[in-house]
């Protein structure tokens, strides 16, 4: 019965990982902002990863971005409002 719940619970904690919308973020030459919102404040809160802006956007460096992009914390948008996918950051990154 015991291991029946610590399965539900650990289902319940994937569920909400899964469900956790990404973090918008807009690559500028040589770093990645993120929007401004609760869930970018909460990142930088939680990871401390990036600077906190005081229009209360965070600025990431290219590193911090690819690994949270990697790891699914993030979305990067190019200044046309494409989705950049984790390879062409890393082409686009390369090339600075």
């Amino acid at each position: 019965m015991a291991i029946k719940k610590v399965k539900l619970a650990e289902a319940k904690e994937e569920e909400k990982i899964q469900k956790k919308e990404l973090v918008k973020a807009i690559f500028l030459k040589e770093n990645v902002v993120t929007e401004n919102s609760d869930q970018a404040r909460e990142l930088f809160n939680q990871s401390r990863y990036g600077f906190l802006l005081e229009n209360g956007k965070v600025q990431l460096s290219l590193i911090e971005a690819a690994y949270l992009i990697d790891k699914g914390v993030i979305e990067v948008l190019s200044e046309s409002n494409k989705k950049i996918e984790f390879e062409q950051f890393v082409k686009k990154a390369r090339k600075l």
